[in-house]
């Protein structure tokens, strides 16, 4: 009879650590399902950064190309002056 009862407990032992190692499995896939949810948003928002990069790339060209041009009528102003400063 003991020997029955000790098999029990172990039994009980061993389902009690399935059942702990089976809410661990359950809450890693929890996990998953949650960030697997999250991949669509992600990806748009991806998108949405790069589209803002590209015309934030755009503009600073533009202006890079705005400033060039105003630099170089700032130095021909420049010239007229000093050139009028001399006569």
């Amino acid at each position: 009879m003991a020997d029955k009862n000790d098999a029990s407990d172990y039994t009980g032992v061993l389902l009690e650590e399935l059942r702990e190692h089976f809410r661990a499995v359950m809450e890693g896939v929890g996990d998953i399902q949650r960030v697997v949810q999250a991949v669509p948003e992600i990806r748009q928002n991806t998108r949405l950064l790069m589209d803002d990069t590209q015309a934030l790339k755009v503009t600073v060209k533009e202006l890079s190309n705005e400033v060039g041009g105003l630099s170089d009528h700032v130095e021909h102003h420049e010239h007229r002056i000093s050139h009028l400063e001399a006569a």
